[in-house]
């Protein structure tokens, strides 16, 4: 037996423990030297390390390609290149994550070492023969360092989430090993391959549709579609481009942006915005609990394809996150990571005030800073616990924080309050939302999460917990356990549908009821009453679409309501909604509301156009002057038509 193998083996009884600390390190060994080689593989094999031995440079890059390696161990003398240009090779193909050791029994200069170390970013220099014992001491602390119960999952983009440092490649690989996504992933995907300049497009197939997203150097770009006509039509009318009585001017025909810019209804800017938010639209739509199959090609945006700014995209993630996905989802996808510090990364993106939903809970950024974990800062915070989970997500997949690997136990208050809000949140949820899923969740898909609840609340897990933490979870696990009963197998799922889908329309029904009579006493102009009922509709069915018409007009007639929480109201409809005389309506008390009464003329006009019987857009019209300017009572300074309306309205 070789000495160094027999000095290896006789203290490496002194680092046992090592064994259960490292068996997920996987170790690369450079060495050219067969026989050192072999009996150092060999040694740390037994000490519970996965190592691989390769004797050339290029056999090294190879196996790189196919497995991912947490420490590499290079000599500096190989054949055919030198072990410092081969070590820099793999950190860039593997990641900033990778730990390497450089050895060397020739190359003892200290100015070499100096050097090596520099270029590589390697943690030592190792002089052969070198102490073995202090090796097995460096390798105990990374894999202390790096032993982890919830990294290295079975989830590519949620480890890319996870890991403090990424390149542009291990977003790639992520991406690409991931396969199928959910929608809600999409947020995540875009701003990694933003961040790291990604060049290339991102095809995303469902069941329904496909969507191409184009990457160029850290910006993101959308297929530039054409517009169908009806589509373009309520684009034009419902941003009061155009008075209602021009419209019959133009034959349906020529309902295109070209057409319509060399009419001179349009300008070319406008006609710009209108292409954009065309295919805005489309991409939000992507952003739901449906599943779509991934894939990455490398190709540049084509010369037609439309730049969506940085800005735009920053928006466009805030009400995804806020609005969109669901907060459930949110917090099942942080469930493991409840105990685990967070920690801030040193990043350049700077994100932490652009979003206002971050800019209004400086606390729960202040907590985070605080290295506290996700459970202290949920309890401390004083915000809603969906609402700090929503700055959390926001503030990880911009990776303004990561999560530390360091895991430590919340203090009991904490746990409680948590637990005890996440029981009343279940008097309104159905059994896929207890489980963070929608109705069309896959069988994996409801395992999965069944199986990440069961990991942190299953009463097995909580025997050493506080008598109040274990009654609480277990109430928490039994609501689980009932929905996952539910959806556990294929028929009972599709029975337990039905009987969603009967109550769903039930409410519907009850919740239409409220809006009729709403719109009735609006259209008298009992907006007290109205209001009352609008109130009882939405907790009945908060999401139906004449619903948010109406909350909008009650808003800006009470002046309860902002006119931009009004105008995100309006966003959310779809297209068929905006044709209504209600829609145009609602629109003209916006633009009063902002002080623009030329828009609100062409809105109100608009309304009478759908509905030549609408009162209220008859009324308004005839409290504006019908130039869509301000009315003036200086007859020396109006215009002719103004003074004489002045005149005859004894003013």
């Amino acid at each position: 037996m070789p000495f160094v193998l027999r000095k290896i083996l006789k203290f490496s009884r002194d680092f046992a423990d090592i064994t259960t600390m490292a068996k997920k390190q996987k170790i690369l060994l450079v060495e050219d030297d067969k026989k050192f080689g072999e009996s150092l593989a060999k040694v740390l094999t037994a000490e519970g390390f996965e190592c691989m031995h390769a004797e050339k440079p290029q056999t090294a890059q190879s196996l790189c390609k196919v497995h991912t390696f947490d420490i590499a161990i290079i000599d500096c003398m190989l054949p055919q290149m030198n072990g410092v240009d081969l070590a820099v090779k793999i950190k860039e193909s593997v990641g900033p994550g990778l730990i390497i050791y450089m050895m060397s029994g020739i190359y003892k200069d200290r100015n070499f070492s100096v050097s090596a170390l520099k270029k590589t970013g390697a943690k030592s220099f190792l002089i052969k023969p070198f102490e073995i014992p202090v090796l097995l001491k460096q390798l105990k602390e990374d894999a202390d360092e790096k032993k982890s119960d919830i990294i290295l999952s079975d989830d590519p983009l949620k480890n890319l989430m996870l890991q403090e440092e990424n390149t542009q490649q291990l977003v790639l690989k992520a991406i690409v090993d991931k396969q199928t996504i959910s929608g809600f992933e999409i947020p995540q995907v875009l701003t990694s391959l933003m961040a790291y300049k990604t060049t290339g497009r991102l095809h995303l197939k469902g069941t329904e549709s496909e969507f191409n997203l184009y990457f160029n150097s850290g910006n993101l770009y959308l297929e530039n579609k054409e517009i169908p006509s009806g589509t373009l039509k309520n684009f034009v009318t419902s941003h009061e481009y155009v008075y209602s009585e021009d419209l019959v001017k133009i034959n349906e025909s020529q309902w295109t942006l070209q057409k319509l810019c060399e009419l001179n209804f349009l300008s070319p800017h406008f006609a710009e915005q209108a292409a954009k938010e065309f295919v805005i639209n489309d991409l939000n739509a992507l952003v739901s609990i449906q599943k779509y199959t991934v894939a990455f090609f490398n190709e540049p945006p084509p010369s037609s394809a439309l730049l969506i700014e940085t800005k735009e995209v920053d928006d466009l993630i805030q009400v995804w996150v806020t609005q969109v996905i669901s907060p459930t989802w949110i917090k099942n996808y942080y469930s493991a990571y409840q105990n685990h510090l967070l920690k801030k990364q040193s990043t350049t993106q700077n994100k932490l005030q652009l979003f206002p939903v971050v800019a209004a809970h400086k606390q729960v950024v202040a907590l985070m800073l605080e290295t506290k974990n996700i459970l202290e800062i949920i309890a401390e915070s004083g915000v809603k616990e969906e609402v700090a989970y929503q700055v959390l997500h926001i503030m990880m997949i911009y990776r303004e924080f990561t999560v530390s690997l360091k895991k430590v136990v919340t203090n009991v208050k904490a746990q409680v309050e948590r637990l005890r809000n996440l029981i009343k949140s279940f008097d309104d949820q159905d059994s896929f939302e207890k489980l963070g899923l929608t109705a069309n969740a896959s069988d994996m898909d409801i395992k999965k999460a069944y199986t990440d609840f069961s990991a942190t609340l299953h009463p097995d897990k909580l025997v050493e917990a506080p008598q109040d933490i274990r009654e609480l979870s277990t109430k928490v696990y039994e609501q689980i356990q009932e929905a996952y009963n539910n959806l556990k197998t294929p028929e009972r799922r599709k029975e337990y549908i039905a009987q969603l889908q009967a109550q769903k329309n039930q409410l519907q029904v009850n919740a239409n009821r409220f809006v009729d009579q709403a719109l009735m006493l609006m259209l008298r102009g009992d907006i007290t009453t109205a209001e009352k009922n609008l109130i009882e509709a939405a907790k009945l069915a908060p999401h139906l679409p004449r619903l948010k018409v109406l909350q909008a007009w009650c808003g800006l007639k009470t002046g309860k309501m902002p006119v931009p929480q009004t105008v995100k109201l309006l966003q959310a409809l779809p297209n068929d909604e905006r044709e209504t005389a209600v829609y145009h309506y609602v629109k003209g008390l916006q633009n009063l509301a902002s002080g623009d009464q030329e828009k609100a003329l062409i809105s109100f006009k608009n309304a009478i156009a759908k509905d030549a019987n609408f009162l209220p857009a008859r009324r308004e019209l005839s409290t504006l002057p019908q130039n869509g300017k301000k009315g003036s009572g200086n007859i020396f300074t109006a215009d002719l038509k103004d003074v004489v309306g002045l005149f005859f309205k004894k003013k």
